[in-house]
């Protein structure tokens, strides 16, 4: 378990920058955010965890699990279950 007030970004990413892609950004964090609402999406995901990389005590998301990320931030989330992949 995270404290998801200690996941401050992405692999070599400082800030929460949003994707403007198709299917990602905004759109698809507000669509994650519903769903977990709804109980209809799991904080696993596709049952892949969101796996992390801590640093120095701050924890960054290593790829997949970003826009989870973002929507569990958004619903006040205090903790979340993760997979720690690298300690640097």
């Amino acid at each position: 378990m995270v404290k998801l007030d200690r996941v401050v970004g992405g692999t070599g990413i400082e800030a929460w920058p949003v994707s403007t892609s198709e299917g990602r950004g905004l759109p698809k964090i507000l669509e994650f955010t519903r769903e977990l609402q709804s109980g209809n999406a799991s904080v696993a995901g596709r049952n892949e965890p969101i796996s992390l990389i801590e640093v120095d005590g701050k924890y960054y998301v290593e790829s997949d699990g970003r826009h989870r990320t973002a929507a569990l931030k958004a619903l006040g989330v205090a903790e979340i279950p993760v997979m720690v992949t690298h300690v640097r």
